[in-house]
């Protein structure tokens, strides 16, 4: 999250990077099916990550560490939600999907140095 974005505006952004590995898989009916469970999964969570965001001022530590805790806590279940599909999906791709998929990720990391 840049300086400055709103809390939530990160976990709106969570459904192109799905639509963009779905171009570039062509999956299968099957393969598709599950992509739109995951989809719905990833579309959910980021909209209860966006209700993390605190709606209120935040006047001291106290209360920015409270914030930083509810949030840590709702992506810590987002991401124990999502996980058992995650496996599942991945196993159902052939060999040349899984590298389309590598090559998809890889246009929507973010670089290590945050710039």
């Amino acid at each position: 999250m840049a300086a400055g974005e709103p809390c939530g505006a990160g976990a709106a952004n969570m459904i192109e990077p799905l639509r963009a590995i779905e171009r570039a898989l062509h999956p299968t009916e099957q393969q598709r099916a599950a992509l739109e469970g995951l989809r719905l999964q990833v579309a959910g969570m980021a909209q209860l990550i966006a209700t993390a965001c605190p709606d209120y001022p935040l006047l001291g530590p106290m209360d920015r560490i409270a914030a930083v805790a509810d949030r840590l806590n709702v992506m810590l279940f987002a991401v124990m939600t999502l996980s058992p599909a995650l496996p599942d999906f991945y196993d159902s791709l052939g060999d040349g999907q899984k590298t389309a998929l590598e090559r998809a990720i890889r246009q929507f990391r973010r670089p290590a140095d945050g710039g």
